[in-house]
């Protein structure tokens, strides 16, 4: 009897083992349980706070700052309305008046050349040789544009040119695209450039192209150097027919154009044998 209990006792304590293990799951179990309710509550709380808080954030809103937001935000609006506006009334006004859209392309035109000329390249060439032969046949066969009734009784009318308003406007021009010594040459073939006023005014007075040469057939830049370049032109030449006097084609002439750059970085002809 006595071997029959002490044999019962392992028994015994495994089940005693036993019962506290599952003591202590049920009280974990429980724990997890508790845990995720108050996780679940705080999740509750966070949620039924936070339209209180962003509420509360919106009445905190400075009135001031909300004002200039919403100024900046009408001044935005108006500006963009403002620039299609103009942007529209442009497109309409050059569709509608090509002769204001063309005056205003040459004014931009003059606005520009009237500075002196800083880059030389293919791209600008042309513009400034261009540029260069009009200011050239103002002395030598036409007139620099004029409008309206003589000025003072004379035979002196006023200039209708774009940004030359005075004798000192037209010489600045000259001499942005030549040397001193062509350009002094060239103004003092027009005493009748004088103002009147202090308006720039000139007598009209012009003559024919030579017609032994026509248009250009071509043409070169070739920079010598980075303060040199040489413009090459070719012009259509004509003659004279022996039997029936007409003109016909005689080949073509090319010309050299000189341009060189002064220590300030301006570009001038110091070269222009025209054929005109």
């Amino acid at each position: 009897m006595k071997k029959i209990r002490l044999a019962l006792l392992p028994i015994a304590a495994l089940i005693c083992a036993v019962i506290l293990c599952a003591c202590d799951v049920s009280a974990v179990l429980e724990k997890g349980v508790d845990t995720s309710d108050e996780t679940a509550k705080a999740e509750e709380v966070i949620t039924t706070e936070a339209p209180e808080s962003i509420a509360e954030a919106a009445e905190k809103t400075d009135p001031d700052e909300e004002e200039e937001r919403e100024t900046e935000a009408e001044t935005t609006a108006e500006t963009t309305e403002a620039e299609t506006t103009a942007a529209a009334t442009e497109k309409v006004t050059s569709a509608e008046d090509p002769a204001s859209a063309e005056r205003e392309a040459f004014e931009k035109k003059v606005a520009a050349a009237m500075k002196p000329v800083v880059y030389v390249n293919e791209n600008t060439i042309e513009d400034i040789f261009s540029t260069a032969v009009e200011i050239w046949q103002w002395f030598n066969m036409s007139t620099i544009p004029t409008s309206g009734e003589p000025v003072d009784d004379t035979f002196h009318y006023k200039v209708d040119y774009p940004h030359i308003k005075t004798y000192a406007d037209l010489e600045k021009y000259v001499r942005n695209y030549f040397y001193s010594d062509i350009a002094d040459q060239l103004l003092s073939y027009r005493s009748d450039y004088t103002d009147i006023d202090g308006s720039l005014c000139a007598i009209p007075a012009d003559r024919g192209a030579n017609i032994l040469y026509g248009e250009i057939i071509g043409a070169e830049l070739n920079l010598r150097s980075i303060s040199f370049a040489e413009y090459t032109v070719e012009v259509q030449k004509y003659s004279f027919d022996e039997d029936g006097g007409d003109l016909v084609e005689d080949g073509s002439e090319t010309f050299i154009f000189k341009l060189q750059m002064d220590k300030y970085g301006c570009w001038r002809f110091v070269s222009f044998p025209i054929w005109m």
